[in-house]
């Protein structure tokens, strides 16, 4: 990824995928309509021997957090389902519509740590930012497609 290329923190990557499927009751562990299971435990094994040897997906409300490490601070992946304007509109459409997945990178520094000097976290976030970005776009089942 160039300098110009460089994401920040509102960068989110968003595709079209066969690889991942919803399964049967999966937003149980979520909420209603909240999808990723697949793509999050995908992205965990992924990572694990990618540099995040302890990379682990949980259920989130808003979909699923594949967490990367939890100290000096907390560096994960949120991912899952979105949904375009069409499908929120008329939730009907959801069955003829093909999913939209969506991950985005956090950094979490407790509020403590800020205040006694404040991490460097920037290194560690763009790394994070490449290594998704080639996990999911040398997959070639997974396709870029713009986020709604």
């Amino acid at each position: 990824m160039s300098e110009r290329e460089t994401p920040d923190r509102s960068t989110n990557y968003c595709f079209t995928s066969d690889l991942f499927e919803i399964e049967a009751g999966e937003d149980e562990q979520t909420n209603p309509y909240r999808y990723g299971k697949q793509l999050a435990h995908w992205l965990a094994e992924k990572l694990s021997v990618n540099g995040y040897p302890d990379a682990e997906a949980l259920p989130e409300d808003w979909g699923w957090c594949v967490t990367c490490f939890r100290e000096p601070f907390a560096l994960w992946i949120g991912c899952g389902n979105t949904e375009s304007e069409e499908t929120l509109e008329n939730p009907g459409l959801r069955d003829t519509q093909p999913i939209i997945w969506q991950c985005f990178v956090v950094v979490e520094v407790p509020f403590w740590k800020r205040m006694f000097g404040r991490p460097e976290t920037r290194a560690h976030e763009l790394e994070l930012h490449e290594k998704l970005c080639s996990l999911l776009f040398s997959e070639p089942r997974n396709h870029k497609t713009a986020c709604p």
